[in-house]
């Protein structure tokens, strides 16, 4: 794993209404090595300290993960918006446009950025079929380029504020990041804020930082390769790989992702971990996958929803280096783990061979369809490779997915949130110790049904 940076120490909306309404109830290569080392996932862009505009304006802190995501407070963030704007935004809210707002951001003013809501399937459980909103809040991305392209706030182009749907949320998405980017995995930072639109408070988010150029740029040795959203070596389809490209999109070709996925496709059982290895790296795939399953993350690569466009996974992100044929995975979108249950119904483990992949899988909605991680070559693949997972799975347990190091990451999220969350028009600190004791319990099922791979 030589390539990179080391961080240490598109289905229905009827999905989402299934997940949301079940997570009510349920949570009460050889070259010469460059990599860098950036404890807790920080960045060591030297454009941290780049204020507005790309200016020299002074931040008050030196870099990201102080001005941003820092670990020992919550963010403060007010915005302005015109007469009107605010309702506006609510009622095209599926529309993801951005609209002009004025930001400060720890009493520091960011100046005009672009403000909308986001989500996907959240966002359009969120909004009946007359238009209407029907939840408390929305997650919300900040697009600091979007009226002047060389602004910048600590070298961030954009920035995530995901909604807090309950109490057990405020600490899932951040454990779980943490707990990959602990593991050498490439993933997101995060942190929290306080959001105030026009005087009034919307209440606790947790801060995630976006996946894109600048975040390949900053983690990969050589970060201007193209980056994918949401794209699996399922199809040698230019379209397909063009669809889901998140940058050079004037520049980009996509052959090396086709023949990656046409060599997949054509692989034999006793082909296919040989193959995958030739295009990605087998110790960092282990490792993602035992981290993984670790936190049970149901809702990510291994499962596949389906319906009239086939079937589908999604929440990754896949990096093609800039100077070489290799793909790396990058998680997203970590609020639905560390549950051991799910809603997708009498699911084959993601590992198992001998599966079905003619019939569809109904989950808890049966209209909820999905099929066996092990039908697609990739999943295979891993699954294949089992020695090696079970030496990452070792090395999860060991170093990382330690209940008790778990629950004091825990602990001290819930300390500094809990006067956030006494303020909070949506979040309630009578709820939240119950929802912090169940998670906690949730990590020990986790633990146990870890250990029981390697038994």
């Amino acid at each position: 794993m030589d390539s990179f940076r080391i961080g240490l120490p598109r289905a229905k909306s009827l999905f989402a209404a299934t997940m949301l309404a079940w997570c009510v109830g349920a949570c009460g290569d050889g070259e010469p090595n460059s990599v860098s080392m950036a404890v807790g996932g920080s960045s060591n862009s030297s454009n941290d300290n780049v204020g507005t505009g790309g200016s020299s304006m002074t931040l008050k802190y030196p870099t990201a993960d102080e001005g941003v995501f820092p670990q020992d407070r919550i963010l403060q963030v007010e915005v302005s918006l015109p007469e009107g704007a605010w309702e506006a935004l609510i009622a095209n809210a599926q529309q993801e446009e951005y609209t002009s707002a004025e930001v400060t951001i720890d009493g520091q003013p960011i100046g005009t950025i672009g403000l909308r809501f986001k989500g996907e399937y959240s966002l359009w459980s969120c909004v009946d079929a007359t238009g209407k909103l029907i939840c408390d809040k929305l997650s919300l991305k900040m697009k600091f380029t979007e009226y002047d392209p060389e602004k910048r706030f600590y070298g961030l182009k954009r920035l995530n504020f995901n909604n807090l749907v309950d109490e057990g949320s405020i600490v899932r998405e951040p454990i779980a990041y943490r707990l990959y980017r602990d593991m050498g995995i490439i993933a997101p930072r995060t942190g929290y804020a306080v959001v105030k639109v026009n005087g009034e408070s919307q209440g606790l988010y947790t801060v995630v930082e976006e996946v894109d150029g600048r975040f390949t740029d900053d983690r990969f040795v050589k970060g201007d390769g193209n980056l994918f959203k949401e794209a699996w070596p399922v199809t040698t389809s230019s379209s397909y790989y063009s669809d889901h490209l998140e940058n050079n999109q004037e520049t980009a070709t996509f052959d090396t992702f086709q023949s990656f996925a046409s060599e997949m496709l054509a692989a034999t059982d006793a082909q296919l971990v040989q193959t995958l290895g030739k295009w990605m790296d087998l110790d960092y795939l282990m490792m993602y996958m035992a981290v993984d399953y670790a936190i049970a993350n149901w809702d990510g690569i291994t499962t596949f929803y389906c319906g009239s466009w086939g079937c589908t996974n999604h929440n990754f992100y896949i990096y093609q280096e800039e100077t070489k044929p290799k793909f790396w995975l990058i998680p997203w979108d970590l609020n639905a783990t560390l549950m051991v249950d799910h809603w997708l119904g009498n699911i084959p483990p993601w590992d198992k061979l001998d599966v079905d992949c003619v019939n569809y899988i109904p989950g808890k909605d049966p209209t909820t369809l999905t099929r066996p991680a092990g039908c697609d070559p990739m999943i295979r693949a891993i699954a294949l490779n089992r020695d090696a997972y079970h030496v990452a799975v070792t090395r999860v347990l060991n170093e990382g997915f330690i209940p008790d190091r778990l629950n004091a990451q825990i602990d001290e999220i819930v300390n500094l949130v809990t006067p956030a969350v006494q303020n909070d028009p949506f979040l309630s600190t009578s709820r939240m110790p119950g929802a912090i004791s169940w998670t906690k319990g949730q990590i020990l099922q986790l633990r146990n049904r870890l250990e029981a791979v390697v038994e």
